[in-house]
């Protein structure tokens, strides 16, 4: 029991980790467009 729900734990990070690597990777893509004026 405990050791299921610690490796789900563990399991968690990497998606957490992943999102915030897209989300901020997103983020600084699109300030680079609104800074530039260009379209993808």
């Amino acid at each position: 029991m405990l050791r299921f729900s610690f490796s789900e734990m563990v399991g968690d990070i990497p998606k957490k980790m992943l999102g915030s690597i897209i989300s901020s990777s997103l983020l600084s893509h699109f300030l680079r467009i609104y800074m530039h004026g260009d379209t993808f």
